[in-house]
């Protein structure tokens, strides 16, 4: 019996015609990676280079090779494809599916408040009054009012509480009043009480707009506003 050297030819050999020729494996030879291998974990037991290999579990030959059947034409009825999720358009042709997903919405950018610094005030009995002059938002307010009470509703916003009042004027990009492009605002912490619920609203002129808070203590002379 005589071993086969892969860089020597079976001639070289001294291998005659007719000889029978196993795998080193068929004979309980080890290849010399596997022996060397084996041996340094012999040696050097958990402090080995190839400690991992250790404990290795030989894979069963039925594992070894899967088979994925017959290839499938892609024309055919009911081929693989018609799994496959729509993705024409990615690369040109058809739009794909994925436009179908919503979309995220778009988030209006913050506009910057701005003080509003011209206003002046009155006592008033029963009630106390704030009068805002300032010229730019006057300007708001009458561009509102020409085109429609709801765009002015819509520009003009008052929030009472019981030791607050803030006032809101927005000026939109466009009729439909969706987009903001300037916003001024009036907050007055107040030194009275006022009743929410009783204020009026608000209520414009050509060169003003009124405030008109209900007092807790009506018969209460307001000496400051603030």
């Amino acid at each position: 019996m005589k071993l086969v050297e892969d860089l020597k030819t079976l001639k070289d050999m001294g291998i005659q015609d007719g000889s029978v020729i196993k795998e080193g494996k068929e004979l309980g030879y080890k290849s010399a990676d596997e022996s060397e291998l084996r041996n340094n974990i012999q040696k050097n037991k958990d402090m080995s280079y190839y400690y991992a290999h250790a404990t290795e579990t030989p894979l069963p030959e039925n594992l070894r090779y899967v088979s994925g059947g017959d290839p499938i034409p892609l024309n055919s009825p009911g081929d693989a494809k018609s799994n496959l999720p729509d993705t024409h358009g990615l690369a040109g042709g058809e739009r794909s599916n994925l436009d179908a997903l919503e979309k995220p919405k778009s988030v209006a950018p913050v506009v910057p408040k701005k003080n509003i610094v011209n206003y002046s005030w009155c006592d008033a009995d029963e009630f106390a009054k704030v009068y805002i002059t300032q010229k730019e938002v006057m300007e708001i307010v009458k561009r509102a009012k020409a085109v429609s009470k709801d765009a002015l509703d819509k520009a003009i916003e008052v929030v009472y509480e019981e030791k607050t009042v803030t006032f809101n004027v927005r000026d939109f990009k466009d009729d439909a009043c969706e987009v903001v492009k300037t916003h001024y605002v009036l907050i007055l912490k107040l030194q009275n009480e006022i009743e929410p619920e009783n204020c009026k609203q608000w209520k414009t002129s050509d060169s003003k707009v009124t405030l008109t808070l209900a007092k807790v203590n009506k018969q209460t002379k307001w000496y400051a506003l603030v």
